[in-house]
């Protein structure tokens, strides 16, 4: 035990150690309306912009709120925010074959394919769409079966080469994502690949699925690469630790770090096909994982195609950002301690991949978890929107967003005091 002299010096040195790091969260212009579980980025200039996800609740009953198409797009010069063109539904092509009996054949003979346009949801009924910021300037938004993307240049909503749906064998046609997901966290990789990692969800092929779970969502380890310059899918090993609700980013070793998240199904719901005993033995487990986030911490290295565990984080978290700062390390921001006491946090945890430790960061102004979370290219990382509650029976959305510049002095590790938010 420390002696009394020995104490005062231990405090006065966590005293300093947190006004050595001059960096702080400052606000700036809010969102024009509170936003939640959406994507955000950053382009090639600087600007931010926000896309999909929710907004305020509604009397009828929905679960996370109004599904949003909106776009919104901040000027870091002007301190404003301005409203983008309006994020339009995944488009495909349907394949139908038709045949018909000729009367001077024997069997049947097909005389007629065509193609037709169909849209698709694009993840608004998902818990967390999945988009990304590309490197080549773009910013991405995953569907069910393509991408779309935003051109700042040229102010529009895109799409690569249209997937092909076909309905005489319920199949997508490359090249398509194998799943479909949703809470699922996504990061850009320096060489311009984008990963989508874990989540909710199940094959996109109906033929995949397990007949008895054709409209049910699983918890999922698989890990998915995009190609913006191939248009091209690919899939790589698996995590250790199915998670949903997880944050990652790439580090400077060109590693793909994801931490914390959830290791459970989510809600638990009586199926016509399961026994008493089966939505009891899924019941428990729900609520065993729901007394707290994980803390784990894996590392995937793309040059191997492996996973590997880290150390730790200092809190279990879920539904936070993570982002990589001008420093080097990545910061793990906000997010809440417990699926079934979801209380945004203020804290911010701070990795360094060098030396696989952990450092208390600045605190965000505001609590907040479901935020999004987008790092401009000179390292300033921005909090934006989220859901911001005292307590776990006052859930509101926040339209509030916070900027920190990493380039400043870099958090000193220190003890990690009790979580009071």
């Amino acid at each position: 035990m420390r002696s009394r002299p020995e104490l005062m010096a231990f405090v006065l040195a966590l005293a300093c150690a947190r006004v050595a790091s001059a960096a702080s969260w400052q606000e700036v212009a809010p969102l024009p309306e509170p936003r939640w579980m959406h994507v955000a980025g950053c382009d090639l200039a600087g600007a931010v912009y926000a896309y999909a996800g929710y907004t305020a609740p509604v009397p009828d009953g929905r679960k996370y709120g109004i599904g949003k198409r909106a776009l919104d797009i901040f000027d870091p010069e002007a301190n404003a925010w301005r409203r983008g063109p309006e994020v339009r539904a995944v488009r495909a092509r349907n394949r139908v074959t038709k045949s018909l009996m000729a009367s001077n054949e024997i069997g049947a003979k097909p005389i007629r394919e065509w193609i037709e346009w169909q849209e698709y949801d694009g993840g608004l009924r998902f818990e967390k769409p999945a988009g990304a910021a590309g490197r080549d300037g773009l910013l991405y938004w995953f569907g069910e079966a393509a991408p779309v993307f935003f051109d700042p240049k040229r102010d529009v909503w895109d799409q690569h080469a249209l997937p092909i749906s076909d309905n005489a064998t319920h199949t997508w046609l490359p090249p398509v994502p194998r799943m479909i997901r949703k809470s699922g966290l996504t990061a850009t990789a320096p060489d311009g690949k984008i990963y989508l990692v874990g989540g909710v969800g199940h094959p996109l092929n109906r033929h995949e699925r397990d007949p008895r779970s054709w409209h049910q969502w699983q918890l999922v380890d698989v890990v998915e690469v995009y190609d913006p310059a191939e248009n091209s899918w690919a899939e790589r090993s698996p995590m250790k630790t199915s998670r949903r609700l997880a944050a990652g980013a790439f580090g400077p070793d060109g590693k793909l770090y994801v931490f914390g998240g959830y290791g459970h199904r989510g809600s638990v719901h009586e199926e016509d096909y399961e026994s008493a005993a089966e939505l009891e033995a899924a019941a428990r487990e729900m609520r065993a994982f729901g007394k707290e986030a994980l803390r784990s911490v894996e590392a995937y290295d793309p040059a191997t195609d492996t996973w590997s565990e880290r150390t730790p984080m200092p809190k279990g978290r879920h539904a936070m950002g993570a982002a990589l700062g001008a420093d080097g390390r990545i910061y793990v921001i906000g997010g809440a301690v417990s699926y079934s006491n979801p209380i945004g946090s203020r804290r911010v945890f701070v990795y360094d991949p060098k030396t696989d430790r952990w450092a208390e960061g600045p605190r965000l102004r505001h609590r907040r978890f479901h935020h999004a979370v987008a790092v401009d290219p000179a390292g300033k990382i921005y909090a934006v929107g989220g859901i911001t509650n005292p307590s776990p029976f006052l859930r509101r959305g926040t339209a509030s967003v916070e900027v920190l510049d990493t380039a400043t002095p870099t958090p000193t590790p220190v003890p990690a005091p009790p979580d009071r938010g």
